[in-house]
């Protein structure tokens, strides 16, 4: 999933999936094209899609600190 064209962050997590793919793509057709070719990669059983309608904050400054 590293080298998908449009996962702009990928995670490890805990809890119900194993990872957390943040996506940025163009359009609705570039979006179905990348998680076309997430659900080919082997292993990945399903995924789950939650759509951002609009950003209210996003400071990936403090986000990326590391105390």
């Amino acid at each position: 999933m590293k080298e998908v064209k449009g996962i702009c962050a990928l995670y490890y997590v805990l809890g119900d999936y194993d990872f957390t793919a943040v996506i940025k793509a163009e359009s609705i057709k570039d979006l179905e094209s990348i998680l076309n070719k997430i659900s080919l990669i082997d292993g990945v059983e399903r995924s789950n899609t939650i759509t951002v309608l609009s950003i209210k904050k996003e400071d990936l400054t403090e986000f990326n600190r590391i105390d």
